[in-house]
């Protein structure tokens, strides 16, 4: 009877450890969530292409949606975006107009609308072209874009949460830190380039800048 009770009592103290840490995960992610809105989250912004590197690398997480306004698939993404974006204010959600961003889509050979990539401190990690991955229909939910979200790190939906405190995929996050700062000061230094090309000429732009 002694070693039931013992038996009770450890497992009693393991669940109170997993409910603390569900409480503390909570907390953590609605404190993150006020900050972000205070910070302008929360909403599906429109961005120019002067905006593009300061809005991707300022957050953790941000997606990116390319559209064109004739692209009726690309309206249909925004739908779900702006219901994400209220859900998880700490991610950025944006789009940009491929017609008002040629240097950005060239660099990151966009050819295929709608087109939603997914960067982590910067760097472009992910991206979802067109709508096969959601059945290549009009009306799928917006669950299976959260669930994308999660294979990639970036939220925990609420079945998937347990002990840990962090997305269970913690791929190669050192890696991809390591590497965003020579990405990013490249990129902003082909971006500098292609401005300066563009004041002296009206010509199209070399390839060599790419």
């Amino acid at each position: 009877m002694a070693e039931a009770g013992g038996a009770g009592v450890i497992v009693d103290n393991e669940l109170e450890s997993i409910r603390q840490k569900r409480k503390d995960f909570l907390k953590k992610k609605q404190e993150e969530n006020v900050l972000a809105l205070a910070r302008g989250g929360g909403v599906l912004k429109d961005i120019d292409e002067p905006q593009f590197l300061p809005e991707v690398t300022g957050s953790k997480w941000a997606i990116v949606s390319f559209f064109h306004n004739n692209f009726n698939r690309c309206t249909i993404l925004h739908t779900h975006m702006q219901k994400l974006a209220i859900k998880y204010p700490a991610i950025r959600f944006l789009k940009i107009d491929v017609e008002k961003a040629p240097f950005f889509v060239t660099k990151l050979q966009v050819r295929v609308l709608p087109a939603m990539l997914i960067f982590h401190n910067g760097v472009n990690t992910a991206r979802i072209v067109g709508f096969e991955e959601f059945g290549n229909r009009d009306d799928f939910p917006t669950e299976m874009i959260e669930e994308r979200m999660e294979r990639e790190g970036m939220i925990i939906l609420d079945s998937h949460t347990g002990d840990d405190d962090q997305p269970s995929k913690t791929s190669s996050s050192s890696s991809q830190q390591s590497s965003s700062s020579s990405y990013i000061t490249k990129t902003q230094s082909d971006y500098e380039k292609l401005k300066a090309k563009m004041m002296e000429s009206d010509e199209n732009i070399d390839d060599d800048l790419f």
